[in-house]
């Protein structure tokens, strides 16, 4: 049999692709599917010189051979047939604006239809749980009878991906194919319409993996493939595992998170109608759903919990429960009698109780920030942007809070700082401002123009965090700038101002905490709880500052910190290291 390709060496043993398209050669006239091949071309260096691997010029008839087989692989795949995001694997759309757009509006639809059923999901998934003992005993589910023998709708064929087989199994269209199997342990690639389904103790484990190093679905799906392969179940369709594996994981994880959120906020106001010394007879309706009523035997719980408008606890003027954001109005943190649900449930000894009030100290609580620039997110190769997807308890400030904050800073402080010299102390602050200078070009922490991460290559250039003396991450701010900018610190602390009451004064550790504080004096940044902050310096930085900054913001000699060190961020980056591709 003839080989594939032909070997030819260039002269000299000089490479030269140059001299592949001279007039008359292999690719002088070529079509689109030709050019494409052209990336076979691949330097090979031998004892004997330097060759190339060269594809033999594409006829029609090769072409049109491929993609006929390529239309019977598609054909014959009885796993992508009845999928719309199995169909949209396969279409190839030009790389254009209006293909990118076309595309982009696609993805949002699919992510429209996931967040629209997963509320639907909720409850059958409680109740799931209820009769499988958190998934532990699967007969039941296995075992269910879904339909009664209806005829008048669509028979769907979906196949089930377990850890050791493939099983295909026939569903009726009488009711939602997700919730159908949903309700047999099964979690569906696609909203409507699916074509595969995983089982969930699989998409259980490879959660619990992905938490202990960097998320790689390429690496599960193929690995899972073969595996499957060499014990006689094999897909068709090559390389479509991964999508749809990896649209199952994702939206999995929103349906447990969702779960979680509902299940927070019954417990978080009953615990906050406990403290009222109220009983909470309007919750009734979502503690049925939450202890796994079965929907049919009540159709006005169905979808109740993930479809409830109010939130318990709404009403007593504190934040979501559950929410990340806290959700609350700027400033509603002067209201708080105690820190928010929302910080009681990030750290208990720092914020809960309560005696977090203690008159006799100089603050009642400890913080500390850092940056990490090795955390970083690459910027998406299309130009279409990002389908918006939010953990519902994320952690994340949200974009819109830090821009306002940068806008304030951008607009009170000048480009380039006016010389201090003449000046030997400044308005409000203990440290000479020629100190206070050579900290600032001492640390490159505080030199917003040296570039750690190019904006060029990544869209998140690293993370900054806000942490409590224990360890607890509060807060965290996606970096978007080459440097360490400072209104990122002072975003955080703001936001940690905004869920706290009037009479809580804190503790804030910063590896430039002496130039965070200057500018706050200076410029009045947060003018209005500036009084109620002690600043720090952490204290494996605090050594290298100069010795008239160590007096004033070094903790071991600022009153109040304790043993506190500062230095909880770093650990913090040091056990999310294995998330780091």
């Amino acid at each position: 049999m003839p080989s594939k390709f032909t070997w030819r060496r260039t002269k000299d043993n000089e490479i030269r692709p140059s001299s592949l398209r001279e007039p008359g050669s292999l690719y002088e006239n070529v079509d689109e599917l030709s050019r494409r091949q052209r990336q076979l071309e691949t330097p090979i260096y031998a004892p004997g010189g330097v060759f190339y691997q060269v594809p033999p010029p594409p006829g029609p008839h090769v072409a049109g051979l491929q993609a006929n087989e390529m239309r019977e692989d598609n054909q014959g795949s009885a796993d992508a047939a009845m999928s719309d995001t199995a169909a949209h694997e396969f279409e190839e759309i030009p790389d254009t604006s209006d293909g990118i757009a076309r595309t982009q509006i696609k993805r949002v639809q699919q992510s429209q239809r996931w967040n629209s059923i997963i509320p639907e999901m909720l409850a059958p998934y409680v109740s799931l749980l209820r009769e499988t003992n958190s998934l532990r005993d699967m007969s039941p589910a296995r075992e269910r009878k879904l339909c009664n023998g209806c005829t008048d709708h669509t028979i769907s064929e979906v196949l089930c991906v377990y850890f050791d087989r493939i099983e295909k199994i026939k569903l009726c269209g009488c009711k939602e194919l997700a919730l159908q199997l949903l309700s047999k342990g099964l979690f569906p690639c696609a909203p409507f319409r699916p074509s595969l389904a995983v089982d969930l103790n699989m998409l259980e484990f490879a959660r619990g993996l992905f938490q202990n190093l960097a998320p790689n679905t390429t690496a599960w799906a193929e690995t899972l493939e073969e595996f499957l392969d060499n014990r006689g179940f094999k897909l068709k369709t090559k390389d479509t595992l991964r999508i749809r594996f990896g649209n199952a994981l994702q939206w999995y994880a929103t349906l447990q998170d969702t779960k979680n959120l509902k299940l927070a906020e019954v417990l978080n106001g009953i615990r906050q109608s406990a403290y009222e010394g109220r009983y909470l007879d309007k919750h009734s309706g979502a503690l049925k759903a939450m202890q796994g009523i079965d929907p049919a035997d009540d159709e006005g719980s169905r979808g109740g919990v993930g479809c409830s408008s109010s939130s318990p606890g709404s009403d007593d003027g504190h934040s979501d429960p559950g929410s990340g954001h806290g959700h609350n109005d700027p400033g509603s943190g002067d209201d708080y009698e105690r820190p928010s649900e929302y910080l009681r449930q990030r750290c208990l000894l720092c914020f809960g109780g309560k005696s977090w009030h203690q008159p006799d100290e100089l603050f009642d609580g400890i913080v500390c920030i850092d940056a990490n620039f090795t955390q970083k997110r690459r910027k998406s190769q299309s130009n279409a942007p990002p389908v918006p997807h939010e953990h519902p308890e994320t952690l994340f400030v949200p974009p819109e809070e830090v821009s306002a904050m940068q806008a304030e800073v951008e607009t009170v402080r000048p480009a380039k700082a006016k010389q201090t010299a003449d000046d030997p102390y400044e308005p409000g602050m203990k440290v000479p401002s020629a100190t206070l200078d050579e900290c600032h070009e001492s640390f490159t922490a505080a030199d917003s123009n040296r570039i750690k991460a190019s904006t060029q290559f990544f869209a998140d250039t690293g993370l900054m965090a806000l942490l409590c003396r224990h360890d607890r991450v509060l807060w965290l701010v996606n970096m978007t700038s080459p440097g360490e900018k400072q209104y990122y610190a002072l975003c955080l602390l703001q936001k940690l101002f905004q869920h706290i009451p009037r009479k809580m004064r804190i503790g804030a550790l910063y590896d430039i905490g002496c130039q965070l504080h200057r500018s706050c004096v200076k410029y009045g940044f947060l003018e209005e709880v500036l009084d109620r902050i002690t600043f720090g310096i952490s204290v494996f930085h605090a050594y290298g500052h100069q010795w008239p900054c160590q007096v004033i913001y070094h903790p071991r000699k600022c009153l109040g910190f304790g043993l506190s060190d500062g230095e909880g961020c770093e650990r913090f980056w040091s056990a999310i290291k294995s998330l780091i591709p």
